[in-house]
């Protein structure tokens, strides 16, 4: 018996030979590098959805492992080692609760890959951590999908596979930018591949990124409406939804995009009762109607802005339903962005008999006290026994007296927000004028609330679509009139009719400025601006909601009437086959072309060598050969000799340089053998 198999019989373990060092080769300064590079560029992205402490730990890590790389610094002893893993897991359990779920997976994952630096001794070492790096881009594309942040992350990819050749190369690494042209040409291979799986594919409804999703949100609104709250929506210009139409547009004054309803006030609180068993609707829609196609943000909540007010219960989208106040609910809270397609009825009376009208629940003050307002509404009711003379009386008052619509209200205190607002300051934001007008009619005997949701939205020409965004918030009210049931009211209108018809740009008083991100641009910026949404509306439309009623719409268009899961399987199979039969076709030209430059260019010396009487023989090495034609041709010698001695050492050597190769290359071009002189006959 071997003394390795004795010592492997004793369970000793025998020292690493040659052969081991060749599969876990040392680490080199430039996959250090490389790997270091990649690990950073892949943690970049999730800076802000993380705990704000992991980022400078990454940061310190990475400095940290590359000078002791440089400076010979010892590796932390394994019980450092453990104790960073056993405490990472604890404290990221401590700060989510968990340890499932999308960030503190995440987080976990950004760590761990940090930890791994600290006892990387090897190339094998770099290898995980460099996979770790390609989870890195995959796990933020559940964080994000817009096109900055996908473009970003095929920018990562292509240099997580450039590390990933860099570290396993055997010889000498090569050049930054040779490095990554190779990674995107390995990227550029897989796209057609990539492209026949995203689109044929069998997919489960929902849009793509059916996974689990951040716990961030971008709804401003809330499930409660304060006074002087809403102004500070107008900070957020991110978007709220866009909804394209298939034909005309409806007109401004009619772009009210209904959400939560309250009928219920605490103080200067509105909210919403709980709501009741659903009812059948007594509503008459009245032409004309919008289809459109709206696509939501991730918002956590059930609520969907439809345009008011949406279709009958009937003919609304699956998993979707309609509340006693008409707002349009999903089954589930809307965690990713989700399109629909509604049709909305602008014009329609709602339970006009008053059949389901509770006019306790719509007329109860008893929980608010505003006794100025109270008294005015008294005295309007005894010049006004028609509600609708009394209704337009007040509008005529807010149209005429010294109201202002503004975004800096001054601050109405605690007590009666109403009061104060009407008899005093008179100047406010929607929700002030929303808030008084309900209460005020609710005091005059008239049922009222509140409605909150979006008004208006930009129209984008490029796209042909309005963007809806969070500074579009509004909030109006809904009165009950006898035969003509619940009327949208928007008090604020009346005061401001800018408002409704051109935004919130043309609403205000001279000299009152507008939040940054709400200010207009030049022409040409808006034109950028504007493309630029465009672009992010078509990106949402065909590749994030890309689901399995787009992917039937697409195989219909295809020939395929009745496409079925085992139809997408075999399309996909021979679609497949045919891409990687023509890809192995066109790699293989590309070899048969390209083959390796080295050997092609000293068979064009071989060549010409040949073509002046000094053949070589099929089993003559390069400096065996060299050898012979140098005892012919002195002349050649000195020439030929390096040539086939840096040869051997190019095709065979480990240790050889793109720079060597490059060198050989040219001097091999200029080998211009002639025919023997006289001298050497």
């Amino acid at each position: 018996m071997s003394a390795t198999a004795r010592a492997l019989r004793l369970g000793r373990r025998r020292a690493p030979s040659s052969d081991d060092r060749w599969y876990a080769p040392p680490l080199t300064g430039t996959g250090l590098r490389w790997t270091l590079f990649a690990l950073v560029v892949t943690a970049l992205p999730f800076v802000g959805d993380v705990p704000n402490w992991i980022p400078p730990i990454i940061a310190l890590t990475v400095i940290w492992r590359y000078a002791a790389f440089v400076r010979k610094w010892p590796l932390p002893p394994a019980v450092l080692r453990m104790a960073w893993a056993v405490g990472s897991f604890f404290v990221i359990y401590y700060h989510y609760g968990t340890i499932n779920g999308l960030e503190p997976g995440s987080a976990l994952l950004l760590l761990m890959s940090a930890m791994k630096l600290t006892e990387a001794t090897r190339a094998r070492d770099l290898v995980v951590v460099v996979y770790m790096a390609f989870f890195n881009v995959v796990t933020h594309a559940l964080f994000d999908q817009q096109i900055l942040s996908s473009l970003y992350g095929v920018a990562a990819l292509a240099v997580v596979v450039a590390a990933l050749l860099q570290v396993t190369r055997r010889t000498e690494p090569v050049k930054p930018k040779r490095a990554l042209a190779r990674s995107a040409n390995l990227l550029a291979q897989a796209l057609p591949l990539t492209i026949l799986l995203f689109l044929l594919f069998p997919r489960v409804p929902g849009p793509l990124w059916a996974l689990p999703t951040s716990s961030k949100g971008t709804t401003g609104l809330s499930d409660s409406m304060e006074i002087g709250r809403f102004s500070e929506l107008l900070e957020s210009g991110a978007t709220a939804f866009r909804a394209r139409f298939d034909g005309a547009l409806p007109p401004p004054a009619q772009r009210y995009w209904r959400g939560p309803v309250f009928d219920r006030i605490i103080g200067n609180v509105w909210s919403a009762a709980p709501e009741k068993p659903s009812r059948e609707y007594n509503i008459d829609l009245l032409e004309p109607s919008y289809d459109y196609d709206l696509t939501l943000e991730a918002s956590q909540r059930n609520w969907i802005f439809a345009l008011d007010v949406p279709a009958t219960p009937d003919s609304l989208p699956a998993n979707t339903r309609l509340n006693e106040h008409l707002q349009l609910l999903a089954d589930e809270p809307i965690k990713e962005r989700t399109q629909y397609r509604l049709r909305a009825y602008p014009s329609y009376r709602l339970d006009a008999a008053g059949a389901a009208l509770d006019r306790s629940r719509y007329l109860d003050v008893s929980m608010s006290e505003n006794p100025r307002t109270e008294r005015w509404a008294r005295e309007l009711r005894t010049r006004y026994t028609d509600d609708a003379e009394l209704l337009r009386a007040v509008l005529e008052r807010f149209s005429e007296a010294p109201f202002a619509y503004t975004l800096a209200p001054a601050s109405l205190g605690d007590g009666s927000a109403s009061d104060a607002f009407l008899f005093e300051s008179r100047e406010g934001f929607c929700e002030h004028y929303a808030s008084s007008f309900a209460l005020l009619m609710r005091y005059a005997g008239i049922p009222a609330r509140i409605v909150t949701g979006y008004q208006g939205g930009e129209r984008n020409p490029i796209g042909r679509h309005l963007t809806v965004r969070q500074s579009d918030a509004h909030a109006w009210t809904e009165v009950w009139l006898s035969e003509r049931g619940w009327v949208r009211i928007d008090p604020t209108a009346a005061v401001s009719p800018d408002r409704v018809e051109r935004g919130i740009q043309d609403a205000l008083g001279a000299g009152e400025a507008l939040p940054p991100v709400m200010l207009r641009n030049g022409p040409i910026l808006s034109r950028l601006r504007l493309g630029w949404d465009a672009a992010n509306a078509a990106w949402n439309r065909h590749v994030l909601s890309y689901g399995k009623a787009s992917q039937q719409r697409l195989l219909r268009k295809l020939g395929f009437k009745t496409p079925s899961a085992s139809t997408l399987i075999l399309l996909l199979t021979a679609s497949s086959g045919i891409v990687l039969g023509i890809l192995a076709i066109a790699l293989a030209a590309r070899r048969r072309r390209a083959r390796d430059p080295v050997l092609r260019a000293w068979h064009r010396v071989t060549h010409q060598l040949a073509k002046i009487g000094l053949p070589r023989a099929r089993h003559e090495t390069a400096n065996r050969y060299a050898a012979r034609v140098a005892d012919e041709r002195p002349d050649l010698a000195q020439e030929l000799i390096r040539l086939a001695s840096q040869f051997s050492r190019l095709r065979y050597s480990e240790s050889a340089s793109d720079k060597a190769e490059l060198a050989w290359l040219r001097a091999a071009a200029r080998f211009k053998p002639r025919a023997a002189s006289r001298a050497y006959r």
